[in-house]
């Protein structure tokens, strides 16, 4: 029949004030609208739940299904599940005579013999197809799930994945588009999941809001784990000193609690989720508390995180943002119960960000420090063109908007096309999950360490190369073998006889095997170690007719003047206003 689909937009709503994300404030329809057809008696909601057991061997495979029923009397079905390994068929088995009114709950369970296991590393997945039929045989739906053998758990002040010590190296990431604004299409989502992995990031923060839900099937099938934030954030009470003010207003409860059920709902059969949060930046009270027990009540597998409660009084894990290096060792210093993260770090505005080295060393002297997310990902301008056919990106004020926050947004590892800023290399860098140590390099000793969690070093190799003022004088390639995950090793390389030259040691880690987001030989870390000092003496610069350098002062100027050239700089800026030569 005829269906008539009506939408009411409205820029400002009562959920204004729970909305006061720092991004592009823009109002509309953003992602694709669905209109479904099913049957009147179908699969209304579904939940896939997988348990190890003691010896992380074999796991159980559950899932709990709400049927719906629209007619008017019962309906007698059946339900066949099957799980699916590639072609392979895993379990296959049905729940017969199952007569449903209304809303009916069934559910099934059954051992997997040692499956293997997903994680940001290798995210293999299985497919859970379940088939509804009528006594007759008829089929009323198909619905297909991708499953993912994966389990959270808190132990000792740390979380484990599948009984494994994990660090979350991750990054915060905004929805826009520099041509669409807030309309992101799926090509740009996937582009970024492929940087990320390309460039040693594990995991996302959906930064802060939940996300097109084609997002987390592709973090399911690329590998990267989610921290799914949902979309609370009132800090704009900050400015009027009560940033607690409706979060902390029972009256609002039901706005709060709402929006993570919702989320959860949507979710929660994406293996790649590991950490809901509960929202951001919107002080604490007693609808974060509220939040935290829905948000448990449907889903306790998980881990909840929210960064304002800051003593981790009901959330799982204990959260800071922007706080200095010093501050972060005595974080990780501080006792407590619970895991602990920083949300937002190392602010990639302009030249930023700035001390990732420093701050990884605190992060890895402490295990329970777990995670590190860098604000932000992407920047957020729009993309315009001047009157000469000039590419530019506009940002806050462009519009003729004011108040505004200017430039704020444009504060991300990549630049609003999508290209690699300086900053995200250096992160590449820094979390690269392959370490390469000098130990006495007079002998060729180096030290290998492997920062992967799950996954040996074979299917990596190390390039070395020594060069000599611009000349190769030796090339080697070594296989990484038999480094267990979050270990080392020594390693020894050949070097070649030097001369008095100034000499390098050039490392480059590679990836051996193709993946869905790099071709093979990917490389993943570079290093260099100095092998042999430069020891020739600066001869120092002495032109004809050199004279002292003089200084012309101004009011609003000064100028220093040398042979050959003037350079006069500005007394308001600070900045260089003149060159001459």
């Amino acid at each position: 029949g005829d269906n008539l689909l009506c939408v009411r937009v409205m820029q400002w709503a009562d959920s204004t004030y729970v909305e006061d994300q720092d991004m592009w404030w823009s109002a509309g329809i953003f992602r694709d609208v669905y209109l479904v057809g099913k049957h009147l008696t179908h699969i209304n909601d579904f939940t896939v739940r997988t348990d190890f057991d003691e010896a992380y061997c074999d796991a159980t495979l559950s899932c709990e299904v709400v049927l719906e029923n629209l007619a008017a009397s019962p309906v007698v079905t059946t339900l066949e599940y099957t799980l699916f390994d590639g072609e392979r068929v895993v379990h296959s088995s049905a729940i017969d005579h199952l007569a449903i009114e209304k809303l009916t709950s069934a559910s099934f369970a059954f051992t997997v013999e040692q499956p293997q296991q997903w994680s940001a590393e290798s995210p293999y997945l299985y497919h859970l197809v379940m088939t509804l039929k009528d006594a007759n045989g008829n089929v009323l739906e198909v619905v297909p799930q991708r499953v993912g053998f994966r389990d959270i758990k808190v132990r000792d002040g740390l979380f484990w994945i599948n009984n494994r010590y994990v660090m979350l190296h991750g990054v915060n990431r905004h929805d826009n588009d520099h041509r669409k604004g807030r309309a992101v299409g799926m090509d740009r989502v996937e582009k970024d999941l492929q940087l990320m992995k390309q460039h040693n990031i594990n995991s996302v923060r959906t930064a802060h809001y939940p996300n097109d839900p084609r997002f987390y099937e592709l973090c399911d099938i690329y590998g990267l784990f989610v921290m799914a934030e949902t979309d609370v954030e009132s800090h704009g009470f900050a400015n009027v000193g009560d940033i607690s003010r409706i979060t902390d207003d029972p009256q609002w409860e039901k706005v709060y609690v709402e929006r993570i059920v919702r989320h959860i709902h949507a979710q929660k059969n994406h293996p790649s989720i590991i950490i809901w949060s509960l929202g951001n930046e919107s002080g604490y009270g007693c609808n974060i508390r509220a939040m935290y027990h829905a948000a448990k009540a449907l889903d306790d597998t998980r881990l909840v995180h929210y960064e304002e409660d800051r003593d981790a009084e009901v959330v799982d894990i204990i959260s800071t943002m922007y706080t200095r290096v010093p501050l972060m060792n005595e974080f990780g210093e501080y006792p407590h119960p619970k895991p602990r993260i920083i949300c937002e770090y190392a602010h990639a505005m302009g030249n930023g960000p700035g001390g990732l080295t420093e701050y990884q060393n605190v992060f890895y002297k402490h295990d329970c420090i777990q995670g590190h997310y860098v604000w932000e990902w992407c920047d957020h301008g729009i993309q315009a063109q001047d009157d000469h056919g000039n590419v530019w990106y506009k940002f806050g004020g462009d519009y003729g908007d004011y108040p505004n926050n200017y430039n704020f947004c444009l504060d991300g590892l990549i630049y609003s096309d999508q290209t690699p800023g300086p900053g995200l290399k250096e992160y590449k860098q820094v979390i690269a999950p392959v370490k390469i140590h000098a130990r006495d390099l007079t002998r060729g000793e180096l030290k290998v360490e492997n920062k992967l969690w799950f996954t040996t070093l074979d299917d990596y190799t190390l390039h070395a190369e020594v060069r000599a003022e611009g000349e190769t004088l030796a090339t080697q390639q070594i296989k990484l073998r038999d480094v267990a995950p979050n270990s080392e090793a020594p390693l020894q390389i050949t070097l070649p006889q030097l001369d008095a030259r100034e000499a390098f040691l050039n490392i480059t880690v590679t990836k051996d095997s193709r993946t869905r987001y790099s071709e093979a030989g990917h490389p993943i870390a570079t290093y260099q170690f100095p092998l042999k000092e430069n020891t020739a003496q600066p001869v120092p610069f002495a032109p004809n007719n050199a004279r002292p350098l003089t200084l012309e002062d101004d009011r609003l100027s000064c100028t220093v003047r040398g042979y050959n050239f003037a350079i006069t700089f500005s007394k308001m800026s600070g900045k260089p206003t003149s060159w001459q030569v």
